[in-house]
């Protein structure tokens, strides 16, 4: 499903379209000025340079394996929030014309990298809190227990009410049918949970797959 590769039902014009695309994906992206014309434009701040650094081979990312400046967050990142300030942007939420507030300084998301001469807006810090587990047959589990703090902070201090919400970049699926993502997963309630989970998957959609030719729309879940 997720893979560089294009899928086998996709017609001649539509398998260009998709190595075109892969192309992009997978491209390096530089600041201006530079002699790549048709690659520039990166920054000033950035959470990686190309799609594939977050989605490595098309796939899941991952938690950095040490703090700043030991390694950094390329396929994880922060959103940043706060909660409604005054009446119109409660009105805005209430009628999902805005699914969060952005803090005032750094917008929505926090973007811990910058080009050369610029400054990263922060560092996400995360410390692990190792969490002991009794399993059904008697054997204890040690899971970690993520707490994300912000440090660093290069352009003033955040909104004191400042909310935080880590995301891991997850798989992206190109033209899948519908009866083979369900195919592929474990659990039943899963499937069940489609819905809710933000799968963008029309009735009509639904019955093609069903009968086996309908490949989904491009779509990302997150």
């Amino acid at each position: 499903m997720c893979s560089a590769t294009d899928s086998t039902n996709l017609s001649v014009g539509a398998k260009t379209d998709f190595k075109v695309g892969n192309g992009f994906f997978q491209r390096l992206w530089v600041s201006s000025l530079s002699s790549t014309k048709s690659a520039d434009g990166l920054g000033p701040l950035f959470n990686a340079r190309s799609c594939q650094r977050c989605h490595l081979k098309d796939g899941r990312g991952h938690p950095p394996a040490a703090n700043w400046p030991d390694d950094d967050a390329v396929s994880m990142f922060l959103r940043l929030s706060i909660p409604p300030q005054n009446e119109e942007q409660r009105r805005r939420l209430a009628e999902h014309r805005a699914l969060t507030i952005p803090e005032p300084t750094y917008g929505g998301q926090l973007q811990d990298l910058a080009i050369q001469g610029d400054r990263a807006e922060a560092r996400m810090h995360i410390e692990y809190e190792e969490k002991p587990v009794l399993l059904a047959d008697g054997e204890t589990a040690s899971l970690r227990k993520p707490a994300y703090t912000v440090t660093n902070w290069s352009y003033g201090p955040p909104h004191p009410e400042l909310l935080t919400s880590p995301r891991g970049n997850l798989v992206t699926f190109w033209s899948a049918p519908e009866r083979r993502v369900l195919s592929h997963l474990r659990w039943k309630t899963a499937a069940a949970s489609l819905p809710e989970a933000g799968w963008r998957i029309s009735a009509h959609q639904r019955q093609r797959a069903a009968r086996g030719h309908a490949p989904l729309d491009h779509t990302s879940h997150y």
